[in-house]
């Protein structure tokens, strides 16, 4: 696991991830409010011909409010993994030696 978080970080893959993760959690807590009201405007609009009951709900947004704190964990917990515990880089004599 060391060397697969090493090269995950030094080769930035890590950092393109989380800006990814990141973006789709900010997207789907937009849609948590985006989606009862597109349901609503939908059945507004088809409401006679396929549905009876054109009431607003926000049963449409918990789906959406699942993924978006889906996403927002994964993002954190991957954060901590990659970023707040410190990459250990081998010490090696040179390094070591200039230090004294």
């Amino acid at each position: 696991m060391r060397k697969l978080k090493r090269a995950i970080v030094e080769s930035f893959v890590g950092a393109v991830a989380l800006g990814y993760l990141l973006a789709e959690g900010i997207m789907s807590v937009v849609s948590i409010f985006t989606a009862p009201l597109n349901s609503w405007i939908t059945r507004q609009d088809y409401g006679s011909e396929v549905h009876v009951n054109t009431a607003f709900s926000f049963r449409y947004a918990w789906p959406q409010a699942a993924r978006s704190i889906g996403l927002l964990v994964l993002f954190y917990i991957h954060l901590r993994w990659l970023y707040f515990t410190p990459v250990e880089t081998p010490i090696t004599s040179e390094s070591a030696s200039a230090g004294q």
